[in-house]
């Protein structure tokens, strides 16, 4: 089972409804729940400890589209010790 699948899932149901009112804010979801919208990560993930403790909840920027992360290091399949020399 996939760590929060669930809220993932929900999030993507609601991203274009949630983006209209609330782009680049942070939405806090538990489960099929939206908690709020926040205008940090920090705060919301404060906001998520205090309610449930540390299990497992979703923090997520609302955005039309996720950035794409390029690592080209690792499409080439280079990596590092902890000297920074590559091995």
């Amino acid at each position: 089972m996939d760590v929060l699948r669930t809220e993932l899932d929900f999030f993507e149901k609601h991203r274009k409804e949630w983006f209209e009112n609330h782009a680049g804010k942070f939405s806090l979801v538990k489960g099929t729940t939206l908690h709020d919208f926040y205008d940090t990560y920090e705060n919301a993930l404060k906001t998520g400890y205090l309610i449930w403790g540390p299990v497992s909840f979703l923090v997520k920027e609302v955005q039309l589209v996720d950035p794409i992360i390029f690592m080209p290091n690792l499409l080439i399949g280079e990596v590092f010790d902890d000297e920074h020399k590559a091995v």
